[in-house]
């Protein structure tokens, strides 16, 4: 909600077409992000954020397409990034407990790698609890 307070609709004309999909863009992240806050551990809303997440991105994109300014695309790149980041962590989490009901060590370590790669990438945002399903799935795997 913060998200959208201060953004105006100011455009009809394909000159604004930009700022249209910033906002819709916006506030799928912004929804998004409430969704992934109060997911926990739960693999439907964390699903559902991942979703949320997806197409916020996708609206983004096709803001960037109609935007002239540099400057402003740039700063919209960097949010996109963030956003991609986060997505790819939680696409890993879900993948990890699909892993951990599956149980196939291959997948183990294909899941392993993908969450250095997250790691590597400075990617903070629940990185413990991907790395926590891991080793849950890992040692359920030895069992």
């Amino acid at each position: 909600d913060s998200i959208n307070k201060g953004l105006v609709s100011i455009g009809k004309s394909d000159m604004d077409l930009h700022v249209r999909f910033y906002q819709k863009g916006a506030g799928t992240i912004a929804a998004a992000i409430r969704i992934d806050r109060k997911a926990g551990n739960s693999t439907e809303k964390l699903a559902q954020a991942l979703e949320q997440y997806k197409e916020g991105l996708q609206d983004f994109l096709k803001g960037r397409k109609y935007d002239t300014r540099n400057q402003r695309s740039s700063v919209v790149t960097k949010k996109c990034l963030q956003v991609m980041d986060r997505a790819e962590a939680i696409k890993t989490m879900l993948k990890a407990e699909t892993l951990k009901k599956s149980g196939s060590m291959v997948q183990v370590k294909m899941a392993a790698a993908s969450m250095q790669q997250a790691e590597n990438a400075d990617n903070e945002l629940r990185f413990d609890d991907a790395l926590k399903l891991f080793k849950e799935s890992l040692e359920q795997w030895k069992a």
